[in-house]
């Protein structure tokens, strides 16, 4: 992960905002094992670069919240858990997005 970075602990793996990107480092969570059966594994966001996004925007799923990446080509998800702090997640990715999309775009 880049050193310009605030990383979030969450059940299924640290997340990590950078000044470009976002990415997950999965944990061996037995959640994943859900995910993967229902999702296929290019469809499951473990890093995003800024841009990449079209649009972003969250949902509180009853057991398994997730930011959703409109991306050119396909939408992806970064899950999270119940209890995770993706609310705070998504507004810093929120705001970083808008920075980087100011400086670069």
């Amino acid at each position: 992960m880049s050193q310009d970075h605030t990383e979030y602990r969450s059940r299924l793996g640290k997340v990590a905002i950078a000044t470009s990107h976002i990415e997950r480092q999965r944990n061996d969570s037995s959640d994943w094992e859900i995910l993967e059966r229902n999702f296929p594994d290019q469809l499951i966001a473990d890093q995003v670069h800024f841009s990449n996004i079209k649009q972003v925007t969250y949902t509180e799923g009853s057991t398994y919240p997730y930011i959703e990446f409109e991306l050119e080509d396909v939408n992806k998800k970064m899950f999270f858990s119940i209890g995770d702090p993706y609310k705070e997640i998504f507004k810093e990715l929120k705001e970083r997005l808008a920075a980087y999309r100011q400086a670069y775009q």
